[in-house]
C-alpha cells in the first residue's frame, strides 16, 4: 500500500513539474514573440536603407537606360511639344494671377486652361471598388473631375453609378471579372470619350494632369499608359496599382477582339491562347502586345521648372516615393519596377497623375489640398501684396536626413507614447483606488 502511494505521488509530482515546464515556455515564447514584433519594423526599415536596390545603385553609380528600348516613346515626343501644339491651333498659355481668378471682376470671362481641355479631351474613369467607404469618397472626390465615371464591385451599394458585379474567379481583378465590368461599361457609356482611365478606389488620380499629358495625343490611334513593369513570364505591361490609360482606339481594339460579347466569352477567356492566371492588367497587357500595343514610357525628362522631372503614375503614397527606403527590399516592387527611382523630391514629377494606398479619410483630405486650399503669396497678388514664400532651398530634402534619423525620431516617438501609456494608467489606476 505505502509503495502504491508512493508511486502515486511520484507520477503527480512529476505532472505538475511537467506542467509548469510548459506554462514556463509558453511564457518564453510569447516574451520572444513580443520582442521580435516589437523590433521586427526597425529592422526592416535598417536593411533596407542598407541593402535596398535604391541604395546600391546610388553607391555604385549605376546607370542603365536599357528600360527605354522596351517601351513605346510618342509621349515623350509629344509633351516637350505641348506648347508647340497649343500654337498649331492658334493659343497661347498665358499666366493669370490667382488672386484674379478667385476675386476679378471679370471672372466670367477667363477660360482656364484645365477648363478647356476639360472640354476638348475627355476622360472617361473605370473605378474597381473593393469597400463602400472607398468608393463613397472617390464618388465624392477625384472622379468628379472625370467627364463620366462608372463602378464596379462586388457589394450592393445604392447610389449611382455603381453597378454590382458576380465574381467568375472569387477576384474583382482577374480577367473574367474584369471582362463582365468592361462590356458592361461599353454598353452604359452615355457621353462620346477620348481616353479610358482604369484604376482602383485606393488610388487618388488628378485629371488635370493627365489631359495635360494627352492632349495633343490623338486618340484615334492606339495608346497604352501607366506604370510599365516586367515579369519574366509575363513581358512588359502597365500595372493596375498605378492607374491604367487607354486611347480610344486601344479601347476599341479590346472591345472587339478580346472583351466582347456576353458573359460566356469571359468565361472562355483562357482558352484564346494567353496565359490566363494572376491579375487583368497583365492578361489585357499580353494581348495589346501582340497586337503591337507597347506601354509608353511615361517618365518625365522634361527640364522645365514648372513640371520638373520624375514618374508620373504611382504604386505607393507621396512619402514612400520621397523616401524609397521604406520600400521593404523584399517589396516586389523593386523586382518588377522598370523606370528609374530616385528619393527626395526628384521621385515625382511635378505633373504626376496617380498615387496609390489612401484611405477614405485621406481621399478628402488630398481632395481639399488640391482644389480648395490657395496659399495667398505675392506672386498671386495683383499689387505684388501676400506672404512671402521661403527660398526654393527651403523645400530641398536635407542630406542628413538619413534612415538612422528616421529611426531615432521613431523610437523616441515610441518611447514617449509608452511613458504616456504608463501614466494614464497609472492615473486610471490610482481613480479606482479613490472610488
Amino acid at each position: 500500500m505505502s509503495l502504491g502511494r508512493k508511486a502515486t505521488n511520484c507520477s503527480k509530482l512529476a505532472m505538475r513539474v511537467w506542467k509548469a515546464f510548459l506554462i514556463l515556455c509558453s511564457v518564453m515564447s510569447g516574451v520572444l514573440f513580443a520582442v521580435v514584433w516589437l523590433n521586427y519594423e526597425q529592422t526592416v526599415i535598417r536593411f533596407t536603407s542598407m541593402h535596398s536596390p535604391l541604395s546600391m545603385a546610388n553607391r555604385l553609380g549605376i546607370s542603365n537606360d536599357n528600360w527605354r528600348s522596351k517601351l513605346d516613346d510618342h509621349l515623350q515626343q509629344t509633351s516637350v511639344n505641348y506648347d508647340k501644339w497649343l500654337a498649331s491651333l492658334s493659343l497661347e498659355s498665358v499666366r493669370i494671377p490667382h488672386e484674379q481668378i478667385s476675386y476679378g471682376i471679370n471672372r466670367s470671362s477667363l477660360m482656364l486652361e484645365s477648363e478647356w481641355l476639360a472640354n476638348r479631351t475627355r476622360i472617361l474613369c473605370l473605378v474597381l471598388a473593393t469597400t463602400r467607404s472607398r468608393i463613397r469618397a472617390v464618388n465624392q472626390t477625384w472622379t468628379r473631375h472625370c467627364n463620366e465615371r462608372h463602378f464596379y464591385g462586388g457589394f450592393h451599394e445604392k447610389k449611382e453609378p455603381y453597378v454590382k458585379l458576380k465574381f467568375l474567379d472569387d477576384s474583382l481583378l482577374s480577367p473574367r471579372t474584369f471582362c463582365l465590368a468592361f462590356i458592361d461599361l461599353m454598353t452604359r457609356i452615355k457621353h462620346d470619350y477620348d481616353w479610358l482611365l482604369i484604376t482602383t478606389d485606393q488610388t487618388f488620380a488628378i485629371v488635370e494632369n493627365l489631359r495635360h499629358l494627352v492632349a495633343p495625343l490623338d486618340s484615334r490611334n492606339r495608346f497604352y499608359i501607366g506604370r510599365p513593369v516586367q515579369h519574366y513570364f509575363l513581358g512588359v505591361y502597365n500595372s493596375f496599382e498605378s492607374g491604367i490609360v487607354l486611347s480610344r482606339g486601344s479601347v476599341d481594339l479590346l472591345a472587339n477582339n478580346l472583351f466582347v460579347g456576353n458573359r460566356t466569352t469571359c468565361i472562355d477567356l483562357s482558352t484564346n491562347g494567353l496565359i490566363y492566371g494572376g491579375q487583368f492588367d497583365s492578361y489585357m497587357g499580353m494581348f495589346l502586345a501582340r497586337h503591337g500595343v507597347r506601354p509608353e514610357n511615361t517618365y518625365d525628362d522634361s527640364n522645365d521648372i514648372r513640371q520638373s522631372g520624375g514618374t508620373r503614375f504611382h504604386p505607393f503614397m507621396p512619402e514612400r516615393h520621397l523616401n524609397p527606403q521604406l520600400i521593404s527590399v523584399f517589396d516586389t516592387f523593386w523586382m518588377s519596377n522598370l523606370l528609374p527611382v530616385t528619393g527626395g523630391f526628384g521621385c515625382c514629377s511635378n505633373r504626376a497623375i496617380t498615387f496609390t494606398g489612401f484611405s477614405s479619410v485621406t481621399m478628402y483630405f488630398i481632395e481639399y489640398l488640391l482644389y480648395h486650399l490657395a496659399a495667398f503669396s505675392k506672386f498671386d497678388a495683383i499689387n505684388g501684396l501676400g506672404n512671402h514664400p521661403p527660398s526654393y532651398l527651403a523645400y530641398q530634402v536635407p542630406s542628413d536626413l538619413d534612415m538612422t534619423t528616421i529611426m531615432s525620431m521613431t523610437t523616441h516617438h515610441n518611447k514617449h507614447h509608452h511613458r504616456k501609456h504608463k501614466r494614464i494608467k497609472h492615473r486610471n489606476k490610482n481613480s479606482i483606488n479613490e472610488n
